[in-house]
């Protein structure tokens, strides 16, 4: 996969990351939302939703943190992740939140990651890579402990210190297998994030498509609009509803869009690639 280019994971399974920016609660709540909204739009396209971590905040729908797998592989055109990738990034929302007396208007934000799932021949991980720990406590409403909390695993890759926490099965070893899976996955994206900003170093650019620090869609509950800050008008980019949105609604064209953008990137990207090799090769012939 390392040696493809962009899109050679369109049709791998997805694991989505999500977390709240700024905005205290508010980002909290807006992040619950944005993962109810990606799982009907899973539910609706036939693929399984499948909630890997989950931290929840203080106030009810307010979600702190949370990974979840989304599973549905088939083709390049069906895969979850060439769907659900162009959603890494900054999203915003702009309302008067529920907790707000004076009636002011708030901006908030939540930060998604999308990841293609590695298979066991990206990333070979030997007995002795993996430091495998059992918790004894897992974070529910308010960091309380959760009893079934015990079963929670949290896998270590001992050469790059990076880990990752599974509890989503009552199962110790089901956990495991979910862990060491995610630790595949998240070194996986290491590589590919690497290889990517060389690339971009290489061509002296910066493009508006998976920089995840990037501010790429705007939900303004006071005009019910959704910009996404990537796209014009013309190519689906406004004039959608923000509450639709959050249903589910809308989602998937602004998704076809980006496809169709992407591919005409990659297309224009290859082009450039066949010429940059033929023509030093035609000037030595002359």
């Amino acid at each position: 996969l390392l040696e493809l280019g962009a899109g050679a994971a369109d049709d791998r399974d997805a694991i989505l990351e999500l977390s709240p920016g700024v905005g205290g609660q508010e980002a909290g709540l807006f992040t619950g939302e944005l993962l109810s909204m990606y799982e009907r739009f899973a539910l609706r396209r036939g693929w399984q939703f499948e909630v890997d971590s989950l931290t929840e905040g203080q106030v009810p729908g307010a979600v702190l943190s949370a990974s979840v797998r989304v599973t549905g592989r088939g083709d390049q055109e069906n895969g979850p992740h060439g769907w659900l990738r162009y959603e890494s990034g900054v999203h915003r929302v702009q309302r008067i939140p529920a907790t707000e007396r004076k009636g002011r208007m708030q901006t908030s934000s939540a930060s998604i990651v999308v990841l293609p799932v590695a298979d066991e021949e990206d990333i070979i991980l030997g007995q002795n890579d993996v430091r495998i720990e059992i918790s004894k406590k897992s974070s529910g409403p308010g960091g309380q402990s959760v009893n079934a909390a015990h079963q929670a695993i949290r896998a270590t890759h001992i050469a790059t210190g990076l880990s990752v926490h599974c509890a989503s099965s009552q199962s110790q070893f089901e956990n495991k297998t979910r862990a060491v899976a995610m630790l595949r996955t998240k070194l996986l994206d290491k590589q590919l994030s690497a290889r990517a900003e060389f690339e971009r170093s290489e061509r002296k650019e910066q493009r508006g498509t998976g920089d995840r620090s990037e501010k790429i869609r705007t939900f303004n509950f006071q005009r019910d609009e959704v910009t996404d800050h990537r796209l014009s008008k013309e190519e689906a980019g406004g004039g959608h509803s923000a509450d639709g949105m959050l249903f589910g609604e809308g989602l998937e064209a602004l998704l076809v869009a980006h496809r169709s953008r992407g591919r005409a990137e990659q297309l224009t990207d290859a082009v450039s690639y066949l010429e940059a090799q033929l023509l030093p090769a035609q000037a030595k012939k002359k």
